[in-house]
Parts: structure tokens; C-alpha cells; sequence
């Protein structure tokens, strides 16, 4: 491992979450040949949606690279915003996405919440009863996540 260990390296992607406007300027920057400009990709309205939207570097270049596929296939030269909300999941900030970005997916839910699959189910749908949905959220706020 010490031998491994020397030849790895980290990297910090702090500043690109914090400053996605720099990260999207940057992406078209180094993506583009210099004879085209981002906006004849993508309205300035669009980029704002999409970074203001998403959190992470490799979440703006997934839905970019959506987004120019549906531009493409609808034969629009730029990417609009009706284009960019089109492609967005609806539920990108719900609770299911935060915990699964995190790595609690439902096995682990159902592990740390010791519950079946089912009621794991009805909680990140909204349809638990009162009692439950407390206990559940009582644990899950333990993790630190939400």
C-alpha cells in the first residue's frame, strides 16, 4: 500500500462546487475550439438554470451533455431553458437524491433505519404514517446528511 500510496494523488474539487459559473465558463473554454463562443452553444439563461440547479462538476457535465443531445435531435442551435428544465429530474434536491448522493441507497436505509423495503419505500414517497415518519426522520437527521 505504501508503495501505491505514493503514486496517487488527490484532488480537491472544492473550488468548482463553490464556484460553478467559473467551472461552467471554464468547460466551454477548454471544450470549444476557439472560433466558438459559449453562447452560440447555450443561452447565458440556460447556463444560469443549469448551474444554479445542480451541485456538483460531473452533474453539470451530465445534464450538459443531455442537454445538447435533446438540443441536437429537437434542431435547436442553441440550448434554451425550456430545453435545460426538460431535462432536469424533478426531484434533483428530495430527499432521496440527497441520501443517494451521499451513498445510502435503499439496502443501507433499510439496514440503518432497521425497516423493510417496503416502508423505506413509502418514506421517500411521501406516504408513511405520522409516527413512522418521525422515527425515520429522527434517525436519518442523526447521520448529518439532511
Amino acid at each position: 500500500m505504501e508503495e501505491i500510496g505514493a503514486r496517487t494523488q488527490l484532488f480537491q474539487l472544492n473550488y468548482w462546487v463553490e464556484n460553478k459559473e467559473h467551472y461552467g465558463a471554464w468547460l466551454f473554454k477548454h471544450c470549444c475550439r476557439k472560433d466558438v463562443k459559449m453562447l452560440e452553444i447555450i443561452t447565458q439563461e440556460a447556463m444560469d438554470l443549469l448551474i444554479s440547479s445542480l451541485v456538483t462538476p460531473l452533474q453539470i457535465n451530465y445534464y450538459l451533455t443531455q442537454a445538447m443531445e435533446q438540443a441536437h435531435l429537437s434542431y435547436t442551435k442553441a440550448i434554451t431553458t425550456e430545453i435545460i428544465q426538460s431535462i432536469l429530474v424533478p426531484d434533483l434536491d428530495g430527499i432521496e437524491a440527497k441520501l443517494a448522493r451521499n451513498g445510502y441507497n435503499l439496502q443501507a436505509l433499510c439496514g440503518i433505519l432497521n425497516s423493510r423495503t417496503s416502508e423505506i419505500k413509502a418514506y421517500l414517497l411521501g406516504q408513511l404514517n405520522t409516527n413512522k415518519l418521525a422515527e425515520f426522520n429522527k434517525e436519518i437527521y442523526k447521520l448529518g446528511i439532511i
